[in-house]
């Protein structure tokens, strides 16, 4: 059975999209929203982990030994970090290849409605003027760990 969008506004036609790939469609909508939701809470946690860090070390009594236990603990989060949100980019492609082969399968006009789609969605760059700022602000908190704990406290 057909899936029957709204009459556009513009020329008032029914658009009808088969209810499998309206529905695959779908899905695919939603894992790439759910792998960006997921990259912006790993990168929170990456930041909540650095603060805690700082939080912690001023609750126990700072030696050298575990200033540097803490600086390595915050370099495995942010690595940590890093990779699961480079993870998530990686699925977030896999996904935009799958979107761009099921919009294929749409009508020209059911695509016009939609829009096209941009020429590198595909690719693993798409997200990197997101990502590099994303990236340094981690190394950035890194670096304010490493400083705090050193330079300030000890």
């Amino acid at each position: 059975m057909p899936k029957i969008l709204p009459k556009s506004i513009k020329d008032n036609k029914e658009v009808v999209i088969d209810e499998d790939l309206w529905n695959l469609y779908k899905i695919i909508i939603d894992d790439i929203r759910f792998s960006k939701q997921q990259q912006w809470k790993i990168f929170y946690y990456g930041l909540v982990l650095h603060g805690s860090i700082i939080g912690f070390s001023q609750i126990i009594k700072l030696t050298c030994i575990k200033a540097c236990l803490l600086t390595i603990f915050s370099l495995l989060g942010c690595i940590l970090c890093i990779y699961y949100i480079n993870h998530y980019n990686y699925d977030m492609r896999t996904y935009r290849k799958r979107l761009s082969k099921v919009q294929n399968d749409f009508s020209k006009y059911t695509k016009g409605i939609f829009g096209e789609l941009p020429k590198n969605y595909t690719e693993l760059s798409y997200n990197l003027p997101i990502l590099i700022p994303v990236y340094m602000i981690l190394f950035i908190g890194f670096i304010f760990v490493v400083w705090y704990l050193f330079i300030e406290k000890l």
